[in-house]
């Protein structure tokens, strides 16, 4: 008993270490990415669209909608910007990658971070151009659309903005087409 009582007091130890550690390499990346943030608020409403314009057949917009394929109300947390196979789905500013892989509704799926709590999200990737870590900048092409998705017949590019885990409406974001 008292051995047992001596390990769990070494790893309760150990644990504090780890999160006290783990909080100065948090606040040490917050702090190396304040300015990314600065420069993703600066750029509202004059994103670059995820995909070129001609390349671009129709825009499915943020918020409510009804989907007659599953006969029920859905919410898009994002816009589906359906597309020809394989265009070139681009980084809409400088960040870092912060998850590249299946995610299953999402299909292939990329997530940059662009400083403080702003994500950019790509999904429904025929495939995946970078790599958990890698830094891109704006127009870099993170993958191709496609329809990895869950109930995705045509390509396309699914493309979230959020603040923490809050979706906005990109369009906002975005510049006009």
């Amino acid at each position: 008993a008292e051995e047992s009582l001596r390990r769990i007091e070494e790893e309760s130890a150990n644990m504090k270490l780890l999160l006290t550690s783990l909080r100065e390499k948090a606040s040490d990346i917050k702090d190396k990415l304040s300015y990314l943030k600065k420069a993703f608020e600066d750029k509202k409403g004059l994103l670059k669209w995820p995909l070129p314009a001609a390349a671009i057949r129709s825009v499915q917009s943020y918020g409510k909608y009804y989907d007659e394929s599953v006969k029920s109300s859905r919410v898009n947390k994002g816009i589906d910007i359906l597309t020809e196979s394989n265009q070139s789905g681009s980084a809409v500013s400088r960040g870092e990658v912060v998850f590249a892989d299946f995610f299953g509704r999402m299909g292939n799926l990329v997530i940059l971070s662009h400083g403080g709590d702003y994500f950019t999200l790509y999904g429904n990737l025929a495939d995946i151009r970078v790599k958990l870590g890698e830094k891109v900048d704006a127009g870099e092409v993170v993958g191709h659309a496609g329809n990895t998705g869950l109930l995705q017949e045509a390509p396309q590019l699914h493309f979230e903005i959020r603040q923490g885990s809050q979706a906005v409406d990109p369009e906002i974001w975005l510049e006009r087409r």
